[in-house]
Parts: structure tokens; sequence; C-alpha cells
């Protein structure tokens, strides 16, 4: 079985898409991968060899000076590609505009895709060569991913077409985009959801089944539970501080620093994101003494620290404005709770897909009201943690182990590609 990734971003283990991918996908046997991605910036995973390259600045600079569109290229997916080589400018372009919140580039990132002057022999040639099964890719509002699925199931029109939907990408986007997901998800082959709440909604919307596909743990040797006789307990937000997520960190940030003068056992915070922290809240979310910002670190880094906690966080804001905008998102986030063998701790109101999930996990703990936080922390001497523990690791070997997930989505491939 052969399965072709399109995306807009690489496919990295370092972006929340490619370490989900990898999260799929790795060590699924009997599976050939290639990728389609519309960056310059190089992949970094253990799954995939081949890639084509298409960036929206080679298609501006075609226009300009003939410039030869997309790049082929193979990497031997058992070696690690350098820090160093795979940043660029073009990346740090991207954020720029997309914490500034500037929407020209994606407009013309739609202009120049619609000109198909990507679609050129070599372009053709890769598909052609490739022959997938299966083409895989998140349901977007963007041009270019369905442009480019378009185009490939025209060129081999026994491929099936799979997507994924991470968010509520439907509300987010104005009626052209929104033409262009409805078209997607109803004329897909299989479409999957990243929690309940999605499944149900767009099942209702599109009329059309949705399966839900989360992301799954590794479990790696017996597990042990972390020790609790300690001077302090140790809480980590691992994450973006985006969608009024610094809001309720501030919350539960000042909530910490008035429990640690009235006790003796302390708490302490500590926060790993790429995310600047905003000028409201430079202080309070790094006081150095209750809350340390540690900025962004590696996957691996990121992982030792969930499991060396007593508690692994999970924020989400109360602002009813943020609230719509991931009301059905399931974060990553509670898995990697889940998989670092910690409590799990959850902050936000329960109309939020994760939050409802996490009241649902045994041993999980959550204040889905900002005075439950204080009412949780004044308590948490009293908490059994260890049998908590004990009962969220149990039941995520159960739900959420990777070996389980994988076998599942192979055979939804396998006789999606025996259907005529």
């Amino acid at each position: 079985m052969h399965i072709l990734i399109i995306s807009n971003i690489e496919w990295s283990n370092e972006n929340a898409f490619g370490n989900t991918i990898s999260n799929w996908f790795e060590g699924m046997d009997g599976v050939r991968f290639s990728s389609i991605y519309c960056r310059s910036d190089l992949p970094n995973n253990k799954v995939c060899q081949r890639y084509y390259s298409i960036t929206p600045q080679s298609i501006l600079r075609h226009f300009i000076s003939r410039e030869k569109i997309g790049r082929k290229f193979t990497l031997d997916a058992s070696c690690v590609v350098p820090a160093v080589s795979r940043k660029s400018k073009e990346r740090k372009f991207i954020q720029f505009l997309h914490r500034h919140n500037i929407k020209f580039l994606n407009a013309l990132t739609d202009f120049l895709f619609r000109t198909r002057r990507w679609n050129n022999h070599q372009f053709r040639n890769f598909i052609l060569e490739d022959k997938p099964d299966i083409v895989f890719s998140f349901v977007t509002g963007s041009t270019s991913m369905y442009l480019l699925t378009e185009e490939i199931k025209h060129l081999v029109p026994s491929c099936k077409t799979v997507y994924f939907i991470a968010d509520d990408v439907y509300s987010a986007h104005g009626m052209s985009s929104r033409r262009r997901i409805r078209e997607t998800i109803c004329f897909a082959d299989r479409v999957y959801g990243i929690s309940p709440m999605l499944c149900e909604a767009y099942q209702k919307e599109f009329n059309v089944p949705v399966y839900l596909l989360h992301k799954g743990c590794h479990f790696k040797g017996s597990f042990s539970p972390n020790s609790t006789d300690v001077e302090k307990i140790t809480m980590v937000y691992a994450g973006n501080l985006q969608y009024g997520r610094d809001d309720t960190l501030a919350m539960l940030a000042k909530e910490i620093a008035a429990y640690n003068q009235l006790h003796d056992k302390k708490i302490e915070l500590k926060i790993f994101s790429a995310s600047p922290i905003s000028e409201k809240y430079a202080t309070i979310l790094n006081d150095r003494v209750n809350v340390f910002f540690e900025g962004a670190k590696t996957n691996l880094e990121v992982q030792r620290e969930l499991s060396l906690a007593t508690f692994a966080l999970h924020v989400e804001s109360f602002s009813p404005q943020w609230q719509k905008v991931v009301r059905y998102s399931f974060s990553t986030k509670i898995t990697d709770c889940m998989e670092s063998g910690s409590l799990l701790f959850a902050v936000g109101p329960s109309s939020i897909a994760s939050i409802a999930l996490a009241k649902e996990i045994p041993g999980a703990i959550v204040a889905d009201d900002p005075e439950r936080i204080r009412e949780v922390l004044a308590g948490i001497d009293q908490l059994e943690l260890t049998e908590r523990r004990k009962r969220l690791h149990d039941y995520a070997l159960e739900n959420y182990s990777i070996r389980q997930l994988q076998k599942g989505l192979y055979s939804d491939f396998r006789k999606l590609c025996l259907e005529v």
C-alpha cells in the first residue's frame, strides 16, 4: 500500500502536523510513504523518503525569471537533518505574518496556485511514478490543498482520498473557502475527526460519516508512578499561548502564588512554549519564584519534563470568543499528558471538546470554572495522587495505545483500497 501525504507544511517531528502524522504512521508495516508540501524547509521524520516541494515563492519567481517550479528529492528516513539546515527565512517570515495577523499572504498564495503553473511535466511525472493508493491530507480552507488533490485524483483516478479534520475549519472561513471545504468533505472516500464533538457536528452539517481519529500514546517499559513524597509539586505546561490560553495560565499562576504563601509544600509551574509572553503577563508568567517560563524545547526535552512532573497541564480559555474558535478541538496535549505517566490537570470550560473529554478520564483533575482552580489547589495535599495516576495510566493503555490505533487505521485503509 502506498500513501501520499499532502500538506502546507513540511513533515517534521518538530511541528505539530509532522509530530501527529509520525505518531500515526511510524512503524506501520507494509506501507510506503511519499509527501508533497508547500514549503522550502526540509522534512525531518523517520517514515518518509520521497518528497516533492512546491513553494508560492517559486511560482511567483517563475513569472519573473521563468524559474522552474517544484523540487523532487529523497531523504534517508533513518538520518536526522541538522536543525541549522532546516531553518529558513521563509519560516521566520510566515511566523511574523501569523503573529501580526497579516492576511494577504493567504490570498496571494491562493492566487498563485490558481494559475496552475505548478502543474508541469515534473509534477505529473512525480505523481505517475508514485501512483498512490491513498491521498491523505488535513481539511483546510486553502486553495493549494484542494487543487493538488484534484489534480492527483485526475492523474490517478483509482486512488482514494482520506481527510482528517483537526479543527472547526468550516466555521473559521469565509464563503469561498467553505465551498471548497464542503466539496472536499462530501466527495472524500473517508473522513476522520479529532474529537467526538467535532465528528457529531460535521456529520450533521455535511450528512457524511466522520470517524474518530485521535493521537495515540507510546508506552515504553513498565509503569512506575512518580514519587509524591517531595517538598514541592510541579506542574508543566507545554504548548502555545494562543487562543486565550495565556489568560487561563495567568489565573492559575495567581492562585499558585497565593497557595505558596500559605503552605509549606510549594507548587512550581513550568511553561515550555515557542510563543512569546505578552507584555500583559510578562511578570506573572515568569516571576522565577512560582512560575518559570522556559521557552521552546525539543520534543524529547518536553517529554522528559512532562514525565517528571506531578501534573501535566492542559488549559483552554474561559473567554466566549476563544471558546467558539477551539470548541471542537481535541488538543494533542491531552494524549501527550496521558503518555507522560504524570497526572492530568485540565483547566477550561467543559464546552470545549478537550476539557469535556478530560472530565471523563479516570484520575484526571479538571477545573471547568475559574473558581474551581482555587478549590483544587486548596485540596491538593488530600488527593491520592499515586492511585489517581495509576487509574489514568490504565485508562490510557486500554484506549490510546498507538499500536491499537495503527492497527485500526491500517485495516481501514486496506479495506478502502479494495473498494471498487
